[in-house]
Parts: C-alpha cells; structure tokens; sequence
C-alpha cells in the first residue's frame, strides 16, 4: 500500500497532545508512513547541481528543537552532504550563540521541499526559513534582477494551483498574482522577517480533502514535489546558482589557499567575534587558513574567512 492517512493521523497533531510523550507512538506510526513514502520518491530529487537530496524527518517526540511539543510531523528534501556540512560552518559563525539556543531546529538553515502533517491540513511546499541566510541572501540577490523575477513567476505557474506567502504575509494563489504583485513580494522578500519562515511555495489540502483522497494520496504528492522541484532548484543555493561569491571561498578552504586578492597591508572588517566590526591592518596571512589582523595595537589571530576587505 502507499501514502495514506487517516483520522488517527490527524488526530496525533491535536494540540492537547503537543507536549506530551505519551502520544509519541501514535506520532511515530505518521513518521514511519513520511519516512518510507520520501526514501521511494527521493531518487527522483536532485539539487539544481544535479546531487541527490537528502531526505529526513522531524522528531516525534518533544524535545529542545522543537520547543519540547510537537505540532506536526515534516519530512524535508534539502541539500546533501558535503556541501551541507561546508555550508553549516558558515553559517554557524554567522548565527548568534542565543539565537541557536533559543532556535535551534535543525534543518531549519537550509531551503527545503517539505511535507507537513498537522491536525488540520496536509501540505508539500518549498520552504525558506529565515536561518537559511545563504540561501535566503542569495535569493534575494538574484531576484534583484526582472529576468529572475520573471523565472520564479514562470515555474510558479507552470506547477499550477500552489500558494505563496513571504516573510510572514498571507498566502496567495501565484496564478492571479500581476508582475506589479512578483515585484512587490520580491521587494517584501528584501526587507521581510528573518525569524520565521520567510518564503513558501506550495499547496495545502484540508484534513477531509487529504483522506478522501486514499490510495491516490502518494500521486498526488509525488506529482506536487515535482512541480515544486524546479522552484526549489532556482531557489536553493548550489554552486552553479552562486550570487553571493561563496564557491571560490568554499575551494579556497578546502584547499587551505589564503583568498586570492588579500595580501599583508590590507584593511579588512573583522565579520565573527568579540572584535567583530573593528577595522584592523593585515600583518600575516596563513596557507592554512588564519590571517593575523592588527586592530589598533593588538595582533589578534583569526580564521580567514571571518574577515572582509574595505
């Protein structure tokens, strides 16, 4: 049998169940259904560089990440390894310590094609947190220009009867949306909410709508994620969709080679740290990745990327 659901799991996302671990069966039994549904349709998704995504579900139970309740269950589609992990090293010296601890859903700093159980809806949607600052960043990059406006529009109607909602708006049917309205959402996009979800694309059916649908659940799906995927391979960050010049850093850390065009004597910004901010002068410059910065008269020792050329 394929993806079907029921009542009973619906039911698990009740929100007098949100915080308990007694319901972490019941919840566990939707995880299971999402798990074995994403590892059949997972060969079919493929990053805009051509990798294959990762495929990965949520918590069942209530825990630090998830605020210790669970509202819904998500199995998310979102870049692999290695470029997550490279990507993740970047991010988390960008993110303030606080802000990790008080949010620190995993998962949640990449874009992603996810599907949703709640006790109200069934959803699949493309989804950019306002953690995903690289994608998010380079989206915004991107969209600063009318022919990328117009890709995003165009893919968005070709999938036909999905909803967009950025940075915290009401969501709206992409069909009757105008180019005043793209160049509109685009520039709520620039200036919207970093701490919520910030960009979703998607279709939704309502709890009656998504039983009734039985055995024809799983097509109906695997046929809106691959709508959706063209969407989320413009969207996603990869090396080949690169506005934010990361692809020579991250070769330049590989390879442990200092940034082409720093040199001792430059004037650089301090990015990461308690110095972060503070003007400093190039004194030294390491194959292995650190370069020494003098900040008035302190020589402090730091990782090359967490510095930037004024």
């Amino acid at each position: 049998m394929g993806f079907v659901l029921t009542e009973r799991d619906f039911d698990a996302y009740a929100q007098s169940k949100w915080k308990s671990n007694a319901f972490n069966r019941e919840r566990l039994e939707v995880k299971e259904k999402l798990v074995a549904f994403g590892r059949r349709i997972a060969p079919s998704l493929t990053a805009g560089d051509g990798s294959p995504l990762d495929c990965e579900a949520t918590a069942e139970h209530p825990a630090l990440w998830n605020h210790k309740q669970v509202d819904a269950q998500r199995l998310r589609f979102a870049r692999g390894h290695p470029t997550r992990a490279q990507l993740d090293a970047i991010l988390d010296r960008r993110r303030p310590l606080a802000l990790t601890v008080a949010d620190p859903a995993p998962g949640q700093a990449h874009a992603a094609m996810a599907v949703t159980i709640d006790f109200s809806h069934l959803s699949a949607a493309v989804t950019v947190h306002g953690d995903a600052a690289i994608d998010r960043d380079n989206l915004n990059r991107k969209l600063a220009t009318t022919g990328a406006r117009d890709a995003l529009a165009s893919r968005c109607r070709d999938a036909g009867h999905l909803e967009i909602a950025a940075a915290g708006q009401a969501a709206r049917a992409c069909e009757s949306l105008t180019a005043a309205d793209w160049d509109a959402l685009c520039d709520v996009l620039a200036r919207g909410d970093h701490h919520h979800t910030w960009l979703s694309i998607g279709r939704r059916w309502a709890r009656a709508e998504a039983i009734a649908l039985g055995d024809r659940t799983e097509t109906e799906l695997s046929a809106t994620l691959a709508a959706l995927l063209p969407i989320y391979q413009l969207i996603a960050w990869t090396p080949q969709n690169d506005h934010l010049d990361l692809a020579e850093v991250l070769r330049e850390r590989a390879t442990g080679k200092p940034p082409r065009d720093l040199v001792r004597g430059d004037r650089v910004r301090i990015t990461t740290g308690m110095f972060a901010g503070r003007p400093g002068l190039v004194v030294d410059i390491s194959v292995k990745g650190a370069v020494k910065v003098l900040v008035g008269k302190i020589p402090i020792k730091i990782r090359i990327d967490e510095v930037e050329k004024t």
